[in-house]
């Protein structure tokens, strides 16, 4: 009797503990096949890489926001063949890069192409994203929020367009970044202390702008930085250069047009900079 009762015991926890296994063998099959359509969705039955859909659009919708495109650098850009080069597939578009196995958007370079408009903020749906080069072109406004959503992001160049307004604060949570090039364009008010948080920026441009103020000491934070350029900050007076000193691997500084007249300590700040070997201090009120 005794034999019976923990014969049918283990036979209900042999059965329950089958059952389990089954799930857990089930869930993995299913996941294996999930991520395994994934990888190949990007790509037809002949191989060939295909664009995601949903960035597709969102490229289409970025064009939609420019009203000149002088040089047709967007003319590919299209689902109608209007011209020869045209196709529908995003990733052999002009300034288009996609990921060579995912098929992911992860370059979007459209530098010096007399572009106007503003940004579209469909780009949100680039999240592979990791550079966006619009530099030399004509976009105006603010920066689109949607910058802040690229988490991905490695590369922003937006220098020699027409932002006006503060930078926004966004642009500090996105600290990932290792090239950040603002200037050459109308950004107001104070150089923000938000830009301290970025501290994988291995680049920082912010010359020739509107500001006002002083320069933040948070700028010492950027321990990674090796190229910084303030230049014709003319609206600034310069009294504290020591957060100059915490940049150990900076190798090329540019302050040209940026008062230094009285900043007493330059000379020692910048003979701590031991890596330094490009030095441009022109038109800075030295004595």
């Amino acid at each position: 009797m005794a034999k019976q009762i923990l014969y049918k015991h283990f036979a209900h926890h042999a059965t329950f503990f089958f059952f389990i296994c089954s799930l857990l063998v089930l869930a993995s099959i299913m996941k294996t096949t999930t991520a395994t359509s994934s990888r190949h969705q990007a790509r037809d039955e002949a191989g060939d890489l295909k664009c995601i859909e949903k960035e597709r659009q969102a490229l289409l919708h970025f064009k939609s926001y420019i009203r000149q495109d002088p040089d047709g650098r967007l003319s590919t850009w299209t689902d109608e063949k209007k011209v020869e080069e045209a196709t529908s597939e995003c990733c052999e578009w002009s300034g288009v890069t996609c990921n060579n196995k995912t098929g992911h958007v992860t370059t979007l370079q459209l530098s010096n192409g007399y572009l106007e408009g503003k940004i579209s903020p469909s780009l949100v749906n680039l999240t592979y994203l990791t550079h966006l080069d619009l530099s030399w072109n004509h976009f105006h406004g603010p920066i689109p929020m949607f910058n802040g959503s690229m988490t991905q992001l490695r590369h922003l160049n937006l220098q020699g367009n027409v932002f006006n307004e503060t930078i926004p604060m966004f642009i500090g949570s996105m600290t990932h970044l290792r090239f950040l090039d603002l200037s050459f364009n109308h950004f107001t008010g104070n150089i923000p202390l938000f830009i301290g948080s970025v501290t994988q920026l291995r680049y920082l441009g912010l010359y020739l702008n509107d500001f006002n103020g002083t320069i933040p000491m948070e700028l010492g934070n950027l321990t990674n930085l090796q190229e910084l350029s303030l230049r014709g900050l003319s609206n600034f007076t310069i009294e504290n250069l020591n957060w100059l000193s915490n940049l150990s691997h900076l190798k090329s500084l540019y302050m040209d047009g940026t008062s230094l007249a009285k900043a007493n300590n330059w000379v020692n700040v910048i003979q701590s900079l031991k890596k330094l070997s490009d030095l441009s201090l022109s038109r800075c009120d030295l004595s």
